[in-house]
């Protein structure tokens, strides 16, 4: 079994349908030391998942796709059949609708998407004993992790607006943010930057 419940690792499960989400969650979680045993893509799944690699911890992307009622239901189903995992559900902002049904379901907790690194505290407290954060690691959100991998997979502005669901002013303002944390100058030192440290893969055409 993969959750290792004796060894106070924290080892995760991750339910996420938007690969470019599940990459930059699995990132954050890789550079904080936490292992992510298993992967499903839909809610629905969610149960074979645990009940294959016993987690001690759960995170379920609920983006606005999730019914609240199936996500309520499923939170439940998981609980009852596994109650030494703890589930955290991310929402997207203002989505009281999926906040309320995940807590009714019996989150542990919910956390923004926007907001990556409560999603470790929130881990941390599920697991009453994870990893420390690491003072070093930028303080990325999940949306600027995003924007990163899309400009290092070589996408200009405007393809990486399109891909994100956001304008390109938005991006830009985005970039400048993430230049900012990462210390770099320009978007090559950031790709140089997301290829060094995992974010994405080596592609030397990006730099451009």
């Amino acid at each position: 079994m993969g959750g290792g419940a004796g060894d106070g690792a924290v080892t995760v499960g991750l339910v996420c349908g938007d690969p470019v989400w599940e990459h930059a969650i699995s990132w954050l979680l890789r550079s904080s030391g936490i292992e992510v045993v298993a992967r499903a893509r839909d809610v629905d799944r969610a149960l074979d998942l645990v009940a294959r690699s016993a987690p001690r911890v759960l995170i379920v992307d609920a983006d606005g796709d999730l019914e609240p009622v199936r996500l309520l239901k499923r939170i439940r189903d998981i609980r009852h059949a596994q109650p030494a995992t703890a589930v955290v559900v991310l929402c997207s902002p203002g989505d009281t609708a999926c906040h309320d049904a995940a807590l009714v379901g019996g989150a542990v907790s919910v956390v923004c998407r926007e907001r990556a690194f409560e999603l470790l505290q929130a881990l941390s407290r599920a697991a009453e004993n994870g990893t420390a954060d690491d003072e070093a690691r930028p303080n990325l959100t999940l949306r600027e992790l995003e924007i990163l991998r899309l400009v290092a997979d070589g996408r200009t502005n405007r393809e990486v607006a399109r891909a994100a669901w956001v304008t390109e002013q938005t991006v830009k303002y985005h970039l400048a943010n993430i230049y900012r944390r990462l210390g770099v100058r320009n978007r090559g030192e950031a790709i140089a930057w997301a290829v060094e440290h995992g974010v994405a893969e080596d592609r030397a055409a990006a730099v451009g």
